[in-house]
């Protein structure tokens, strides 16, 4: 309960007491993890200590949105909670998504019948947990929700033939993440969650940090290239999946959107050394409805990487490139964004409250491997604290 101070208002001291992580602890340990999780398929497996390594990862992220919200409470009081990954968003626009004609019928399959469109939604995102600069070494996302799209959803107990369902495609700006697995990405994630306001915790956490890459050099050199990326605007850059998912039955795949039509010029780089948020500036030149030079709107190329001959190997280790000789990659649709004024309140409120995930799916589109069976506990997690924290339903 609030106290007042002199005029009647309640004081900042006793206001910011209630904003502090212990008092959501009952919130966070009422979380339930999903029950019913789907059997493995032969192109997957178990990795050992994985269900513990998941229950540690739903409890980090979901404390780190209560720890950054309440951190946010107490410097403004309208401030709303956050997702704990790809927190800070360029924008959150309308789009289409376009199937090819001539999509091979070998994966012709759920939403990629010929010849289909859908409205769609596209959301670009840095890929950290708080609200840092654009200037900040970061990876960049781009996730796509695709709406009234007839089918059953992969977890949905039964089939309803009038039904309609989203889609999602969930896209970062590297061919392939930099962690293998659901224990080693904990792992590097507590180690970055460790207090660090010191210079004692600084120096704990960075020969932490140090120890963990030290017998791992091809993950440190994943992780600096994929951060040390400065794109001129979200638009011009290729986004992948990372993690793989079946199309049918036995086709293993990774998703790639690239640019091929970008409406407007980048901006001078200047402007990029100075603003802290020039990509959504940029993306809100690229995109105003007063241009009059054309084209008049973004167009990105929607394909399929397809495994040959897939592994366990290759759908556990998110790490792994693609590059066997049969590997193809085969364009199966565009996304289409118009120029719009999406820098408006309805809008980020809008985006604020959706909810992305690579289980808002077709059961042709299954997700595969264990950091994708990670996040279907984790995003279900977070997201029920966040809009538990913003009262949203």
């Amino acid at each position: 309960m609030f106290t007042t101070g002199a005029r009647g208002q309640p004081s900042m001291g006793d206001a910011n007491s209630m904003f502090v992580p212990a008092n959501y602890e009952r919130l966070l340990s009422a979380l339930q993890l999903p029950d019913r999780l789907l059997p493995l398929t032969r192109f997957e497996r178990m990795a050992p200590g994985e269900a513990n390594a998941i229950a540690r990862m739903v409890r980090h992220a979901t404390s780190t949105v209560v720890e950054n919200y309440c951190t946010a409470k107490q410097k403004d009081g309208s401030a709303f909670a956050v997702r704990d990954q790809h927190a800070k968003p360029h924008g959150c626009l309308q789009a289409s998504f376009l199937v090819r004609d001539d999509v091979p019928p070998e994966f012709a399959f759920g939403v990629f019948q010929p010849n289909a469109r859908y409205e769609a939604i596209v959301r670009f995102s840095n890929a950290h947990g708080t609200r840092q600069s654009d200037r900040t070494p970061d990876g960049r996302g781009m996730a796509v929700k695709l709406l009234r799209v007839r089918g059953q959803n992969i977890l949905s107990p039964e089939r309803d033939p009038g039904a309609t369902v989203e889609q999602d495609f969930l896209l970062t700006n590297f061919p392939v993440f930099f962690s293998p697995g659901v224990t080693d990405y904990t792992e590097f994630l507590e180690i970055v969650a460790l207090p660090h306001d010191t210079w004692k915790g600084k120096l704990k956490q960075g020969v932490k940090v140090v120890l963990f890459f030290l017998p791992r050099p091809r993950q440190l050199w994943i992780f600096l290239r994929n951060a040390f990326q400065y794109p001129k605007s979200p638009m011009h850059v290729a986004y992948h999946s990372m993690t793989p998912y079946l199309v049918g039955d036995d086709q293993v795949v990774r998703y790639r959107a690239s640019p091929v039509q970008v409406p407007g010029s980048a901006p001078k780089r200047l402007w990029r050394l100075c603003d802290d948020n020039f990509l959504r500036r940029a993306l809100a030149a690229e995109l105003s409805p007063g241009r009059a030079s054309a084209p008049d709107k973004a167009v990105f190329d929607f394909s399929l990487q397809i495994r040959n001959d897939a592994t366990p190997d290759d759908v556990e280790d998110a790490s792994r490139y693609w590059r066997r000789r049969k590997d193809r990659l085969i364009k199966v649709a565009q996304i289409e964004i118009p120029l719009q004024d999406f820098d408006t309140p309805r809008q980020w409120y809008s985006g604020e409250n959706l909810s992305f995930s690579p289980w808002h799916c077709l059961r042709e589109h299954r997700p595969l491997g264990g950091l994708n069976r990670m996040r279907l506990a984790v995003y279900r997690a977070s997201l029920e604290v966040r809009h538990q924290l913003n009262m949203v339903r």
